[in-house]
C-alpha cells in the first residue's frame, strides 16, 4: 500500500530508495517504478548511469515503458554510452537509439533535438544521409534525374544509407523542418559542408567531458586501472580532492552490485559516517567499475558479467586496503579517507600481477616449458592454481569448509601469501623431475598399451615419482633415464611397494636430495613437503586395503606405477 497522497509526490520522491532499487533483478526493477503514482518523477531522479544499466539488462525495446518517462539528459547519456566504439562514432548504433526515442514519444524526440549536441547529431546524420542541394540554374525536373530522391522544400534533397530506416529519417526530418526551418537549413548546410573528422572529433570531445562528469571513463584512461602501483606511490589528497567536488552525484550500481561481505572494505565504509565523504567513495566505486566494465569490455546486458566485475572491484579494493593498512582495522577507515578508491585497487592489482607474471614465466621459461604437456604435467590443486594465475584477470582456489573449491578473486593478504606458497611448491616439482631423469620421448613408446597410461598426456608428476621409488624398492637404483616398470615383474614388486615402505623412500630420497638442514635447499623441501604429503596419503588410502587383503591389485587399473611390456 503506498504511503503518499498524489498532492504530495515531492515527499514521495524522497522516500525512494535508489541503493536498494538496484539490487532488484530489472524486470522487478522496472515494475516496482511504474508501480509508483510518481514513475516520472522516480525515472528523472534515477543517475544516468543506473537508468542505462537498466536499459541494457531489460534490452532496449522492453524497457521503452521507462524510456519514455526519461529526461533528455539521460537520453543525451543513453546516446553517449551507446553510440561510439571507443573514439569512433558508430552509425548503426546511433539510427537505432534514434528510432527508440522517436517510439517513446513526439515530445521527448523533440526535446532532444533541442538539447543535444550539435556536433553530434550532424555526425550522426552525415553516416545516415547522402544530402544534395538544387542547383539554382537547372530546371528541377531535369535535376531530379540525378539529385538523391527524397526531399521537402525541393531545396535540399537526401537518401539513406540504411534503407530499412528511411521512415525514420522522413519522420526526424520532418520534426526538424515543422520545429524551425532555419534550424532544418543548419543541419542540411552543415551535413553537406563540413568535414566529417572535424565534427565527429568535436562531437566525441564533448563526449568525453559529459562522461566524466558521470565518472564514465572513455576507453583509452579506463585501461589505466590495470597501470600496477605500489604502496609508495600512493598520494593522500582526496580529503582535499572531497572538498572542491561535492556537486557530483553518485549513481547507486556499484555499490548495490557489490556484495555486502563481512570484509575489511565493508567495515572501513561503515565506519564512516559524514555524508560528502560517503558518497564520494560511493563515486569512486562506480568510477572504478566503470573503468573495469569498460576496458574488459563487458556487455552490460549480461547481468552475470557485470556482477562478476563488481565483485573483482570489490576483492581487489578490499585487499589493497589491507596492504595500505596492514590489515589493521583501526587504521582501514583512515586509509579510506584519505586514499583514492582506485589507487587501493591499483595497489591490490599489482600484488595479484606479480603472481601472474611469475607463473608465466614458469610456464614459458622455467621447468614447466621444457615438458612435452605443458602444465598438464601437474595435476589437481597444482594444475588448477597455475590455470587461474594466467588468465588475464588472476584468480585463486578458494578452499572451502565440506565443499569442493571455487575459483575465486584474490581479497587478502593471506590469499597472495597462500598462492605464493603455491608457485614456491610447484617450482620445487621441477627439481624433482630433474631428479627423476625423463626422457619423454623413450617413456611414451616403452608404456603398456592396456593400462591407464596411453600416452604422455596421461602422465604426471605422481607417476614419474612412484614408479622411482618402485625402481629403488625393486633392489635397483633410478635409471639414469626413467623407465616404466616391467610388466612380468608387477605380481612380485607390489608387495614390497606398502605404503609405509613407500613414504619412507620417498622421505630418504628427498633427505640425500633436499637435506632440511642445508640452507640452499631446506625451502625447496619446504616447499615439496606440502606437495609430497598429500600425494603419500592418498596413495596410502589408495593402496592399503590391498595390503589388508593380501592381494594384488590388477595392473590395468593401477594409476600411481607406469608399467611396460618388456
Amino acid at each position: 500500500m503506498r504511503d503518499y497522497q498524489e498532492d504530495g509526490l515531492d515527499r514521495a520522491l524522497t522516500t525512494v530508495d535508489f541503493h536498494h532499487l538496484m539490487t532488484l533483478p530489472a524486470k522487478a526493477r522496472m515494475e516496482a517504478i511504474l508501480d509508483r503514482i510518481d514513475a516520472a518523477q522516480v525515472v528523472q531522479a534515477m543517475n544516468p548511469q543506473d537508468l542505462y544499466l537498466t536499459v541494457k539488462e531489460l534490452g532496449p525495446s522492453d524497457s521503452l515503458p521507462l524510456l519514455s518517462l526519461a529526461s533528455t539528459s539521460q537520453w543525451i547519456h543513453l546516446f553517449d554510452m551507446e553510440c561510439w566504439q571507443k573514439d569512433q562514432l558508430i552509425a548503426s548504433q546511433g539510427i537505432e537509439w534514434l528510432d527508440l526515442l522517436a517510439r517513446a514519444g513526439y515530445d521527448p524526440l523533440v526535446k532532444w533535438l533541442q538539447e543535444v549536441d550539435f556536433s553530434f547529431f550532424i555526425s550522426l546524420m552525415k553516416k545516415c544521409l547522402r544530402v544534395a542541394v538544387r542547383p539554382d540554374e537547372v530546371d528541377l525536373t531535369e535535376a531530379l534525374d540525378y539529385l538523391p530522391p527524397n526531399t521537402i522544400d525541393d531545396q535540399y534533397f537526401w537518401e539513406c544509407r540504411y534503407p530499412g530506416y528511411e521512415d525514420l529519417v522522413k519522420y526526424l526530418l520532418s520534426v526538424i523542418f515543422e520545429m524551425n526551418y532555419t534550424f532544418y537549413r543548419e543541419v542540411m548546410d552543415y551535413i553537406l559542408y563540413t568535414l566529417d573528422a572535424e565534427m565527429e572529433e568535436e562531437a566525441y570531445r564533448f563526449r568525453k567531458g559529459r562522461l566524466e562528469d558521470q565518472a564514465v571513463p572513455d576507453y583509452y584512461d579506463a585501461i589505466t586501472i590495470y597501470v600496477p602501483m605500489e604502496p609508495t606511490e600512493l598520494s593522500f589528497e582526496k580529503e582535499v580532492v572531497i572538498k572542491e567536488e561535492l556537486d557530483l552525484e553518485a549513481p547507486s550500481f556499484a555499490l548495490a552490485l557489490i556484495n555486502s561481505r563481512e570484509d575489511l572494505l565493508t567495515k572501513a565504509i561503515s565506519e564512516i559516517t559524514d555524508a560528502p565523504t560517503l558518497d564520494y567513495i560511493r563515486l569512486e566505486l562506480a568510477l572504478v567499475a566503470n573503468k573495469v566494465l569498460i576496458s574488459d569490455q563487458i556487455p552490460l546486458e549480461d547481468r552475470d558479467r557485470v556482477e562478476e566485475a563488481m565483485e573483482k572491484v570489490s576483492a581487489t579494493v578490499n585487499l589493497g586496503l589491507h596492504i595500505v593498512s596492514r590489515s589493521v582495522s583501526s587504521m582501514a577507515s583512515i586509509v579510506l579517507r584519505k586514499v583514492f578508491v582506485e589507487q587501493l585497487f591499483r595497489v591490490g592489482y599489482s600484488a595479484i600481477r606479480k603472481l601472474h607474471l611469475r607463473a608465466k614465466r614458469l610456464v614459458k621459461h622455467g621447468w614447466i616449458s621444457q615438458c612435452p604437456t605443458g602444465i598438464d604435467i601437474l595435476e589437481g590443486v597444482w594444475y588448477e592454481t597455475l590455470e587461474l594465475l594466467l588468465q588475464p584477470f588472476p584468480k585463486l582456489l578458494r578452499e572451502r569448509p565440506k565443499m569442493a573449491p571455487l575459483p575465486d578473486f584474490f581479497r587478502t593478504p593471506q590469499d597472495i601469501q597462500t598462492v605464493r606458497e603455491h608457485l614456491d611448491t610447484i617450482l620445487a616439482m621441477g627439481y624433482l623431475v630433474d631428479m627423476l631423469r625423463v626422457s619423454w620421448g623413450d617413456l611414451e613408446r616403452k608404456l603398456w598399451s592396456e593400462g591407464i597410461f596411453q600416452g604422455l598426456q596421461d602422465i604426471g608428476i605422481p607417476q614419474l615419482l612412484f614408479t622411482a621409488i618402485a625402481h629403488i624398492l625393486s633392489g635397483h637404483r633410478i635409471p639414469s633415464s626413467l623407465e616404466p616398470i616391467s610388466l612380468k615383474a608387477w605380481k612380485d614388486l607390489f608387495p614390497k611397494l606398502h605404503p609405509d615402505s613407500i613414504s619412507r623412500c620417498v622421505n630418504t630420497l628427498l633427505d640425500i636430495r633436499f637435506p632440511s638442514t642445508a640452507p640452499t635447499k631446506k625451502n625447496i623441501r619446504r616447499a615439496l613437503d606440502r606437495y609430497i604429503g598429500p600425494l603419500l596419503e592418498e596413495y596410502r588410502q589408495e593402496m592399503l586395503p590391498f595390503f589388508y587383503r593380501q592381494e594384488v591389485p590388477d595392473p590395468r587399473f593401477n594409476r600411481f606405477i607406469l608399467l611396460s611390456n618388456d
